[in-house]
């Protein structure tokens, strides 16, 4: 907390005003400006190449799999990013940058560039929902006392400046990005993820927002609610004898989420695309559309191998 604070600023993500309002570090590395600051403390210190080695095998742990930049992308973003290379050099003005300012914000947009998909998404949430220890691989990723602080600033960091409102409205900690996707964290139960291109004035995506309040009342998964989510009460019950009974699993989706023209529906309707949940386990099989398959209304802004942007602005 000393360099790089956990509060909320209260603005867009890509606020300058931001840094010029807060005291002595950027308040948050969930926005553009503590994003690129922590960007220039990974270690080793001058060197881009070790530093994005260190990143991308963070999150290909934290992933379970392999992760590819979207060159197309990258340049993209290099090209046309003016606002966060005013940001970099007003935090070198204020020393709140620690390592190359221009070095910096080149790993920060490579680290945006990354392309994603929704399982690698909610394996990264299932991870931390499970202490740091990847489901899917089993590597210990990060140390365990690590989550809590993750999940913690996820819930009232996560959605910019309607953070407030989704925590109230959900109760789920979660993380959007302006990439269209959304990782949602429920400690020691499951990690969950939903991918639509379509965002909101913050910056956050609107069918993503539908498809998991619609997951979060079917389960349960409210971590204000007095009640367990389903899941953690079907690990309870078959794992009962136990003396700890634990079921971290991922749930994805990409969806498309859409007003029908008919008088006759009340409300909007949302379409899962892919969703699924792994590892796969008997006590898993019965959860609402967990394996649903329709055909997509529109097609997502995504790369030619099917991957979108991880578009964090984190």
């Amino acid at each position: 907390l000393t360099k790089i604070g956990a509060d909320a600023t209260g603005l867009p993500f890509n606020s300058i005003m931001a840094i010029l309002l807060e005291n002595d570090h950027p308040s948050t590395p969930l926005v553009n400006a503590g994003a690129i600051s922590a960007c220039s403390m990974v270690q080793p210190v001058g060197d881009s190449d070790g530093k994005w080695k260190a990143i991308t095998g963070f999150i290909e742990g934290l992933a379970g799999s392999q992760v590819e930049v979207i060159d197309e992308l990258y340049k993209s973003e290099t090209a046309t990013n003016f606002n966060n290379k005013s940001i970099a050099w007003l935090l070198k003005n204020y020393n709140r940058i620690y390592d190359d300012p221009d070095m910096a914000l080149d790993i920060y947009t490579r680290q945006c560039s990354i392309g994603v998909t929704a399982k690698q998404l909610a394996t990264m949430a299932a991870t931390i929902a499970n202490g740091g220890k990847n489901p899917v691989t089993k590597q210990q990723v990060f140390k365990p006392e690590l989550s809590p602080k993750i999940a913690s600033m996820m819930a009232t960091v996560g959605f910019y400046e309607h953070t407030g409102d989704w925590l109230f409205t959900t109760g789920l900690p979660a993380k959007t990005g302006v990439g269209g996707g959304i990782m949602g964290v429920v400690p020691g139960v499951m990690g969950v993820a939903a991918f639509a291109p379509p965002l909101d004035d913050a910056g956050n995506s609107v069918k993503a927002q539908a498809a998991l309040s619609d997951i979060v009342g079917r389960l349960n998964l409210n971590i204000f609610h007095p009640r367990k989510s389903i899941l953690a009460e079907q690990a309870w019950e078959d794992r009962s004898g136990m003396k700890k009974a634990r079921c971290t699993a991922s749930l994805f989706v990409s969806c498309d989420y859409h007003r029908t023209p008919s008088p006759s529906w009340k409300k909007p309707h949302t379409r899962v695309r892919h969703s699924g949940i792994f590892p796969s386990a008997p006590h898993l099989s019965s959860i609402p559309n967990s394996s649903e398959v329709v055909r997509p209304m529109s097609k997502p802004q995504a790369s030619s191998d099917g991957r979108t942007n991880s578009g964090w602005r984190s």
